[in-house]
């Protein structure tokens, strides 16, 4: 486990790489609330898989298939690098 500036530091660097998701669903749909939806899915995806393949250890990947849908089942960590992104890009989209 990363130290927490660290961790913070880890979950920050994901602001950057959501840019991606936020531009296309911004020019797709030209809409600044959709990038903020697709970085939401893009991240909130990307964890959720994370936390099932905690959970599979050795198990069939179909008995963890129903675990981790609400983000608090995650560890913080994991929170962190669904959060931060989106909140960040909400943030854009008032001030902008």
């Amino acid at each position: 486990m990363l130290p927490p500036f660290k961790r913070f530091r880890s979950s920050l660097a994901h602001i950057l790489t959501g840019f991606v998701p936020f531009i296309i669903g911004t020019l797709l749909f030209s809409n600044l609330w959709v990038g903020v939806f697709a970085v939401a899915c893009v991240y909130w995806s990307r964890e959720k898989c994370q936390h099932q393949y905690k959970l599979k250890g050795d198990k069939p990947t179909y008995t963890v298939w129903n675990k981790g849908w609400i983000p608090f089942e995650w560890e913080f960590a994991s929170q962190l690098d669904l959060y931060v992104p989106v909140a960040f890009y909400i943030l854009v989209v008032i001030v902008l």
